[in-house]
């Protein structure tokens, strides 16, 4: 069988640009991370509320809204020259390494991140902040905004059943949003097996040379 190259081989090897970029997806997965980004960012969110009772989707809409603008804002003010191939670091080393102890809010979020970063790129865009910081600003806000376009499918799921309340940051549901959300957990239990990528890599680690 022919062996997979090992792209530390590759003409690019001595290339500042690889280099960052490995040192940025280090940084960035051995960083702790907080186990819910979105009561991070709550204030942002739900701007002015402190108190919030959800019962249908489109009530998540705003916050959605609010989170997709911040993401948007910090996008631009980023450096997708330097960040995207952070994030296509980032995304294999998660799953292979750090799945199993990290949240796994931070696969999702990654892809997220380095899609708000295409998009403003085209734009002529993100071309500013090339700071281990700026990264990670970025990384929770786009898991912020998962967690919550997330919450708004389960709660589609729970057919006017589900109900989520915020008090203060804090999260509770109801047991018709929480039989949903097991459903959604299971799916990806286990570093996301039941996705192809991920099975992929799972059972064949020494095979890709990262």
């Amino acid at each position: 069988m022919k062996q997979r190259p090992d792209r530390r081989r590759a003409y690019f090897t001595d290339s500042r640009l690889y280099r960052q970029s490995e040192e940025l997806a280090r940084g960035l997965l051995e960083y702790d991370l907080p186990p819910d980004p979105l009561q991070t960012l709550y204030d942002i969110a739900f701007t002015n509320v402190t108190s919030l009772t959800i019962s249908e989707p489109r009530q998540l809409d705003r916050p959605i809204r609010q989170l997709s603008n911040h993401l948007t804002g910090l996008a631009r003010q980023a450096s997708a020259y330097q960040f995207i191939p952070a994030l296509h670091e980032a995304v294999p080393r998660f799953y292979a390494e750090y799945a199993e102890t990290k949240p796994f809010w931070i696969g999702p979020a990654l892809k997220l991140a380095a899609g708000s970063l295409w998009t403003e790129m085209m734009a002529l865009h993100a071309v500013g902040s090339k700071s281990q910081r700026s990264l990670i600003d970025l990384v929770i806000t786009a898991g912020a905004l998962d967690s919550l376009l997330s919450s708004k499918a389960i709660m589609a799921g729970t057919i006017g059943e589900g109900e989520i309340t915020y008090r203060s940051g804090e999260l509770q549901w109801n047991d018709a949003f929480e039989r949903v959300r097991m459903l959604f957990v299971r799916a990806f239990y286990r570093r996301g097996t039941v996705q192809r990528f991920s099975r992929l890599q799972r059972n064949t680690p020494n095979q890709l040379n990262y």
